[in-house]
């Protein structure tokens, strides 16, 4: 069953139990779910993503800096450093590659590492 229809809420309450409500039948189904992010930071601190592969394990890598994700700039980038990364993310390090040169295209925002230098 659904217990409470056509919401009406100002946005300054404190529980969706204070919004004014119906109790209409309505058609619903768990794949209409709502969901929402909260928060003051996009990202954790020293989070690490790719972005751009066409697989989980490819792609530009961007950092997360005072909850702001930003890009990884390519001077001296090499193996050792994506061997980190791979490291971090929990992935397989049996065939690890480093490329330069926006590979996986150009990032926006904020550049939030440069001359990384991993040994």
């Amino acid at each position: 069953p659904i217990y409470m229809t056509e919401v009406l809420c100002t946005g300054n309450e404190s529980s969706l139990l204070e919004c004014a409500f119906t109790n209409s039948t309505e058609s619903c189904n768990h794949g209409m779910d709502a969901s929402v992010i909260c928060g003051d930071a996009e990202c954790t601190d020293g989070e690490v993503r790719l972005v751009g592969g066409l697989r989980d394990e490819e792609g530009r890598v961007e950092v997360c800096l005072n909850g702001v994700w930003g890009t990884v700039c390519d001077d001296a980038w090499d193996k050792n450093d994506a061997l980190v990364v791979c490291n971090q993310l929990n992935m397989t390090t049996r065939r690890v590659l480093a490329f330069s040169g926006a590979h996986f295209g150009a990032g926006t925002g904020g550049i939030n590492l440069n001359d990384v230098q991993c040994s």
